[in-house]
């Protein structure tokens, strides 16, 4: 019978011989090589036909129990998401989701984007913006509260930087894009509609052991713990202008800003009731600048005519200093050594604005005005009441407020030098009933130029923004509760946010969008400041505050 080769072996056996030695060595030889034959045939087969375990896998993920959902598993860097396992951060094996006190953390921006939003990092306030759907949601870094389309909501823990990326409470941010969390065991599912562990038993522990490691690719990522906030939240300190309550370092810093006052109080945020007074002096116009507060002690109420005190003291306490005094002063900024101030000559109908050092050194009158408006002897190059003066980057911003029509004052913006040099219009086109520095740009209330000494027409008072060289004017406020906004002319900037005042307490982002009204307890409200979670304001009996949520509406009676 000839033999069969089918493995191709023969040929390595031709140059053997044919001894009956030979023949018992070739005969082993050429079974040994038939085993490898096989055994290398069947690895081939395998290989050939075999599903790989990558095509195992795909089967997994291709099965329709997981469309559009986002699978997570704690403390492991992959994720399945659109039918593919992925990592959390391609650049990043640390971002992972995590367990910490009792509460899952996820990494907010994988999350978002899978499902469809558009998210931004702004570094100047440490805050993450989520667009999603019809939804604007703000986050910031050590902020217990969570703006959705214009409202706070309130939050167990607040957002964290963790291995450089934004963390977020898992409940949080299923909440705030209107998802559903399924939890088994580490493995997180996020979908659109509640997933039920009955029925998917399988494919739970299929996930599992795809996501599942057994050890954390890289050491624990390690937790950057927030800072406290301090001058997290800056009321003026940002425009460096007068403010009524101040947060710093920690402490709030209150008073009610008039006569009727009952001293200057500091206690630490959050906790009022180991409230200190500092001094009994009634204070008006605070600035804090270092280790110290400065204020106006303002005339009694009823008195114009006696000159009043510009004032310091120390943050912890301490004897009040007086810097100076001078005919009724009325605003007061504090920038680096200077104090900047306007004071009234009643008598005279005459308002100047001044500059001293905080030490009481060096005074000097900057600009000298009269608001002895009828006055045909004044040239109208010196009428106007000095107002809103506000130091920003090397020059003085102000206001020269005169009759404009329909029983309102307004003024062009102007600016000069902090040494009273170079004093001119920044627009010749826009008049200002107030303005606001903030964001590096001017705010400001503005009355329209067609209807200026117009006494009949009513003039809506819009809220405008430009440059802090008088380009671009452009409008924010726009409407609320379907009706056009008119007569803003008490309002705050901070931040993202514009509180203001029209028949009630309202809020706006800057860019006019998500009005919406904080409380309706208090009519013809004024002079905010915001201090943290708390939205402070006054009307003309009391002093009020609300949070920043709307909720927690309190009148004052410190």
């Amino acid at each position: 019978m000839k033999h069969q080769d089918p493995n191709g072996i023969e040929p390595i056996m031709k140059d053997l011989g044919n001894t009956f030695l030979q023949k018992i060595i070739r005969e082993r030889i050429m079974k040994r090589l038939t085993n490898y034959a096989h055994v290398i045939s069947l690895v081939v087969m395998v290989l050939l036909f075999s599903p790989s375990s990558k095509q195992a896998q795909t089967n997994l993920l291709f099965d329709e129990r997981l469309h559009g959902k986002i699978v997570l598993f704690v403390d492991s860097p992959k994720a399945y998401v659109n039918n593919e396992v992925v990592q959390l951060d391609s650049g990043n094996e640390n971002v992972v989701p995590l367990i910490k006190n009792e509460r899952i953390l996820v990494p907010i921006r994988f999350i978002s984007e899978n499902l469809g939003g558009e998210v931004s990092w702004k570094p100047e306030r440490e805050s993450i913006v989520i667009i999603h759907a019809d939804n604007y949601i703000e986050l910031t870094i050590g902020d217990k509260f969570m703006g959705i389309n214009g409202m706070a909501k309130e939050l167990d823990t607040s957002p964290e930087m963790i291995s450089g990326r934004v963390y977020l409470p898992l409940r949080a941010v299923a909440e705030a894009l209107s998802k559903q969390v399924f939890w088994e065991n580490g493995l997180i599912i996020i979908s659109e509609h509640k997933f039920e562990k009955e029925g998917n038993e399988d494919l739970i522990s299929s996930l599992i052991a795809l996501l599942k490691v057994e050890k954390p690719v890289v050491q624990k990522p390690v937790v950057q713990k927030p800072q406290p906030p301090k001058d997290q939240y800056p009321v003026m300190l940002e425009t460096k202008g007068p403010g009524t309550a101040l947060l710093n370092g920690g402490y709030v810093y209150y008073n009610d800003g008039f006569a009727l006052g009952n001293g200057l109080y500091r206690f630490p945020y959050g906790n009022e009731k180991s409230k200190k007074i500092l001094t009994k002096d009634a204070t008006a116009s605070m600035n804090i600048q270092g280790d110290w507060i400065y204020y106006v002690v303002p005339n009694a109420s009823g008195s114009s005519e006696n000159k009043n005190p510009i004032k310091k003291i120390k943050k912890t306490g301490s004897k009040p200093v007086t810097i100076t005094k001078d005919d009724p002063i009325v605003e007061m900024v504090v920038d680096g050594e200077w104090i900047y101030y306007t004071s009234f000559k009643h008598d005279k109908k005459k308002v100047t604005l001044n500059r001293i050092k905080t030490n009481g050194t060096s005074k000097k009158v900057l600009l000298e005005n009269y608001y002895d408006y009828d006055n045909r002897n004044i040239s109208d190059s010196k009428k106007g009441d000095i107002r809103n003066i506000h130091v920003h980057k090397g020059y003085i911003y102000f206001l020269r407020l005169i009759p404009c029509g329909y029983g309102k004052e307004c003024s062009r913006i102007y600016r000069m030098k902090t040494d009273g040099s170079g004093m001119g219009v920044i627009n010749k086109e826009e008049y200002a009933v107030r303005m606001q520095i903030a964001n590096g740009k001017i705010y400001y209330s503005r009355f329209p130029e067609e209807l200026r000494d117009d006494r009949t027409s009513p003039a809506p008072i819009d809220l405008y923004t430009m440059t802090l060289n008088g380009k671009n004017p452009t409008r924010i406020s726009k409407n609320v509760a379907g009706y056009e906004i008119y007569f803003i002319e008490e309002y705050k900037v901070h931040g993202d946010w514009i509180y203001f005042g029209l028949d009630y307490v309202y809020k706006m982002r800057t860019d006019g969008s998500f009005v919406t009204k904080l409380t309706d307890e208090v009519r013809a409200p004024f002079r905010f400041n915001v201090v943290g979670e708390w939205l402070y304001f006054r009307t003309t009996t009391n002093a009020h505050r609300v949070k920043i949520n709307g909720k927690g509406y309190e009148m004052l009676h410190w």
